[in-house]
């Protein structure tokens, strides 16, 4: 895919908000919904680490789904990569997502340390 016309992430003193991250790998879309899910948790890991954070620091969490039969493949994903507290989330089911995407995640993260909120 091409760059797109918007920032990929943007940060204020206390917050990280994310674009919209799907489930590429080496810029092609991963190879079926349970894999673009591994992916794009892999993505969303990436960029908060560019950005000093971890999965940690994330406070929120939406989730786009064109399959919401794959809502338990993203719960074992949720629970495996964030400690509790774990972030808050919406899961949305689409019609269909950018690039035909299964899965699209928008993450809003807190730029303080932990216990500063």
């Amino acid at each position: 895919m091409d760059s797109p016309p918007y920032s990929r992430v943007r940060r204020t003193d206390s917050l990280v908000f994310t674009a919209g991250i799907i489930g590429q790998v080496d810029g092609q879309l991963a190879d079926g919904a349970e894999a673009q899910l591994t992916a794009a948790f892999d993505n969303l890991e990436a960029l908060l680490g560019a950005e000093g954070l971890g999965m940690d620091d994330v406070l929120r969490l939406v989730v786009y789904l064109t399959d919401i039969a794959q809502m338990e493949v993203l719960n074992q994903q949720f629970t495996a990569r964030f400690d509790q507290p774990r972030p808050v989330r919406s899961t949305v089911a689409v019609q269909a997502l950018p690039g035909g995407s299964s899965v699209e995640i928008e993450a809003t993260a807190s730029a303080r340390p932990a216990g500063s909120l």
